[in-house]
Formats: structure tokens, C-alpha cells, sequence
């Protein structure tokens, strides 16, 4: 409601970002549960391989958990300094790397729930 409708573009988040130069001071996300990245996983590489420059430095999790990358992505989308994200997260195991990253970040909340309680 009141939102700019040319905000919203089709695509795949993970492949191709179609709004790399976004940035915001609060993000509330729910990544989409039990999704794998097959699909995406050479773009996925690729960026990761960029390092710091792009969204999915810290390290990459098994092929059947996308549900990370989505956190990476919305960590990369936060104003360095000020900024919070809270998300939903089912009881998905994290990856080292991954782990230390996001606990070491501006996350402000985890609601984790038991997979009996997401309905997709």
C-alpha cells in the first residue's frame, strides 16, 4: 500500500540481483524453507568467489539449504552501522563459516520454529 509498483521486478533473488545497489536501515525477511540452489549454483559460486564485493563472501551452504543464502543476501542489503534484520529461520543447521558470520552480524532476532509449524 503506497509502495512504488516499478520496486517490484520478476527474477530469481540469487542469480541475479535486481536490486544490487539497494540498501536499507531494517530488513524483517522470511527466506523461503527447504529450497535448494541447483539451479543457481554457478551465479552463486561466482559471487562468492567475488569475496567481499559480493553477497555470499562468508561461505557457501550445502546445495539443499537455500534458505542461507537468503539470509546472506539480505545481511549484504543492510546499511554498514545502523542497521537491524530479524527473519525466520526453520531449524536449519548452519554451516560453520556460515555460523560464525551471521552471529558475528547486525541480526537482531531469530524466530525459529519447528518445521510442523511452517506451512509453505
Amino acid at each position: 500500500r503506497g509502495g512504488n509498483p516499478d520496486n517490484m521486478r520478476f527474477g530469481d533473488t540469487l542469480s541475479d540481483d535486481k536490486f544490487p545497489s539497494f540498501h536499507f536501515d531494517y530488513i524483517i525477511s522470511n527466506p523461503p524453507f527447504g529450497i535448494d540452489w541447483k539451479k543457481e549454483q554457478k551465479a552463486v559460486e561466482d559471487e562468492h568467489k567475488m569475496g567481499e564485493a559480493g553477497r555470499f563472501a562468508p561461505g557457501l551452504p550445502k546445495i539443499s539449504d537455500g534458505q542461507q543464502l537468503f539470509v546472506l543476501n539480505g545481511i549484504s542489503k543492510l546499511v554498514k552501522g545502523k542497521c537491524k534484520k530479524a527473519y525466520c529461520n526453520t531449524n536449519s543447521n548452519y554451516s560453520k563459516p556460515l555460523s560464525s558470520f551471521m552471529w558475528s552480524s547486525p541480526i537482531f532476532g531469530v524466530n525459529s520454529n519447528p518445521n510442523i509449524m511452517i506451512c509453505n
